[in-house]
């Protein structure tokens, strides 16, 4: 469960990144409705958000995110001889996170293996970006 400490400096964050203000009613409810997350968790979604976001996140958001950090941790935590790696269903596994990171991603382009385009190719942001432009 979020601290409150947690919970408040990183919502007061968002809130000032996204110059948002909210009423004490509407900050206890995204309390609430977070409270299933962890410190960490939060804190991976808040900064990510922080990073990457266009706009103030949504509890989904927010907790997509945070689920994102649980997920790639229970991966970490498992010992490389239980892994099997041609394993049909650890694939679809796999395929399935990378395609969750893909859609999380928040306007970053990322390939199928949730590499960055722009760690591939620099000027692949720039070049959906014009492609962006030009599409409005």
């Amino acid at each position: 469960m979020i601290t409150p400490h947690v919970f408040q400096k990183y919502f007061l964050i968002l809130t000032e990144r996204f110059n948002r203000n909210f009423s004490e009613p509407t900050i206890a409810e995204y309390y609430s409705a977070l409270s299933g997350l962890s410190d960490e968790e939060f804190t991976f979604a808040a900064r990510r958000i922080f990073r990457d976001g266009s706009a103030f996140p949504s509890v989904k958001e927010l907790i997509d995110l945070g689920h994102v950090y649980r997920r790639q941790n229970e991966l970490l935590a498992l010992p490389e001889a239980e892994i099997d790696t041609n394993d049909p269903a650890w694939q679809a596994e796999r395929k399935k996170f990378f395609e969750k990171i893909k859609g999380l991603s928040l306007g970053m382009n990322m390939n199928s293996e949730g590499q960055r385009l722009s760690e591939i190719d620099p000027a692949a942001n720039l070049k959906t970006q014009n492609e962006q432009d030009y599409a409005a």
